[in-house]
């Protein structure tokens, strides 16, 4: 079961005075901030859930007694504190029992350098990375409901939330993995489909990683065992030949890619000049640094990732 913690600014409890915000996992003892507004407020909820709280009242008698609130469990804590957060810290808080979340997917990482005891902070952090992509991309809009949860043992991370969302380009995807299918032409959602992809791939090119596993929806855990193909195929994800136009933003004329940026439709791209001849980049390099107003370019050319192109022909429009 999980709960919603809430820290007020104003006794209204509306939601634009919300100081904090955190989903309690109870079965666990975890926790996660989803919205937080001032460091000593996180500072109070840190001291909270780590039983190092104290309070202190004033008795009949004039003497004062202390008060630790130290249950040895994050929402037994929490529960403490709800009781005398209004009446004795002027505080105004909440702590509702939340309906039951719905799993997205889980992702695991099984090797030795891949149990949570001993694993390095870098491998966690491009797991978590790795996990927030897929995400994303079966997401496409900024969400707070959606809950990245850590499992003990070999690193399973899931991805959990109130609402329900589709998982299904997320099933396709791992069935072409499976049937050693690329589908460079899914459709609308083909960027998605081919972002999903790629980090399938990337996860399948982590150091030290001997099997990984996925789980979507309600379904039982499988593991990703065409993993030849995904490394095969990595490279040529996103590859195919392209014609794209957009406005200058920048160029670095010493790397040896010789690599100019431009934004087309909101996208940033990285396009490489270097396989083009000596005399059509100096001619580019000397428009860019003469020119006066913002250059417009047309560009051919190899998509090689989501986001560069190896350039086979470019002009001014």
């Amino acid at each position: 079961m999980t709960y919603n913690f809430k820290m007020y600014m104003s006794d209204e409890k509306l939601d634009e005075d919300i100081e904090l915000n955190a989903i309690i996992f109870s079965e666990n003892n975890e926790y996660e901030i989803i919205e937080n507004i001032d460091d000593s407020v996180k500072e109070l909820f840190g001291n909270i859930i780590l039983g190092k709280f104290t309070y202190s009242l004033f008795k009949a008698d004039n003497t004062v007694s202390t008060h630790k609130i130290d249950k040895g469990d994050i929402l037994k804590n929490l529960k403490e504190f709800n009781k005398i957060a209004e009446t004795v810290l002027g505080m105004y808080v909440s702590l509702d029992r939340q309906i039951k979340l719905n799993n997205l997917f889980s992702l695991r990482l099984k090797g030795d350098s891949y149990r949570v005891t001993n694993m390095l902070e870098s491998k966690k952090k491009l797991a978590y990375e790795h996990t927030h992509s897929l995400t994303n991309n079966l997401v496409h809009q900024r969400n707070n409901d959606i809950f990245i949860n850590e499992k003990t043992g070999s690193l399973k991370l899931e991805v959990t939330s109130p609402h329900k969302y589709s998982t299904d380009m997320l099933e396709q995807v791992v069935k072409d993995i499976e049937d050693s299918v690329l589908n460079k032409k899914f459709g609308k959602t083909n960027e998605s489909y081919l972002n999903l992809y790629s980090t399938f791939a990337k996860i399948n090119g982590m150091k030290n990683l001997d099997n990984f596993y996925i789980a979507i929806g309600e379904n039982n855990e499988i593991e990703i065992r065409n993993r030849k193909f995904l490394k095969r195929i990595a490279s040529k994800i996103y590859e195919e030949s392209v014609i794209i136009t957009g406005f200058y933003k920048s160029y670095d004329k010493y790397s040896n890619d010789k690599i100019l940026k431009i934004e087309s439709y909101k996208n940033i791209f990285s396009c490489h000049l270097s396989n083009l001849e000596d005399e059509l980049i100096y001619d580019i390099e000397q428009k860019i640094q003469l020119s006066s107003i913002r250059l417009k370019f047309k560009i051919s050319g190899l998509k090689t990732s989501q986001r560069t192109i190896v350039v086979e022909k470019i002009e001014t429009v």
